[in-house]
């Protein structure tokens, strides 16, 4: 962003250094006038439309209005600022249809209980990631993770660990420990994989070193 302002002041600048020396040439005690052979008959060539930017990807909280208000608050502030970090718009929705899914790119949802027809949702659009938190009567699906109420699991806790690792560390430069030869440790280790991997998708580091995160180690 600094770089395109730098060079479009640049130009900018460059551009009214031109101007004003074609001023100072020009300027004569007389005005020049034309004569009807000196007029100008060329037909002005029409310009191309200009091609209208696409917009980011979105990112949605869906928090119905019987939501948690504390736990939406929270909520809110934690998405908006990895949004921002990231370049996705992010909106905060009471409800969500299908058509929702036709007129913006939306990457990811986080719905708050009591959101109805999650799954429904999560059918309708499996290009988008979704998060539900404490909403029951879910089915974990491809592109629907779930953090049921009252679930303390080691595969819970980990799958929070991993998306939040994720959401504030740059460039996602993060890995799990786990325990080998261990039922327990494996099941941690997947879920802080998942979790991770939800939120980073690929996880694709733009600068070096260029491992394949999340790493993990037993």
């Amino acid at each position: 962003m600094f770089k395109m302002k730098k060079t479009y002041l640049w130009f900018l600048y460059i551009t009214m250094l031109l101007a004003l020396s074609a001023c100072s040439t020009m300027a004569t005690d007389t005005v020049p006038t034309l004569t009807p052979a000196e007029t100008s008959t060329a037909v002005p060539t029409p310009t191309a439309a200009p091609t209208p930017t696409e917009k980011p990807a979105l990112g949605i909280l869906l928090a119905p209005p019987d939501a948690d208000q504390a736990l939406a608050d929270i909520v809110q502030a934690v998405l908006a600022d990895s949004s921002t970090d990231s370049g996705i718009r992010f909106q905060v929705l009471p409800s969500l249809d299908v058509d929702s899914f036709e007129q913006d790119v939306i990457r990811w949802v986080v719905a708050l209980s009591p959101a109805p027809n999650l799954d429904h949702l999560g059918t309708a659009a499996p290009q988008t990631s979704f998060l539900a938190v404490g909403i029951p009567g879910l089915n974990p699906a491809p592109n629907l993770s779930i953090i049921a109420p009252g679930d303390s699991s080691h595969s819970q806790q980990s799958f929070i660990a991993g998306y939040i690792a994720a959401l504030i560390t740059p460039e996602w430069h993060v890995g799990v420990i786990s325990i080998s030869d261990s039922a327990e440790g494996q099941d941690a280790r997947n879920a802080f994989l998942t979790g991770a991997e939800y939120y980073c998708g690929m996880c694709a580091p733009t600068y070096p070193p260029y491992f394949n995160y999340p790493l993990y180690v037993e």
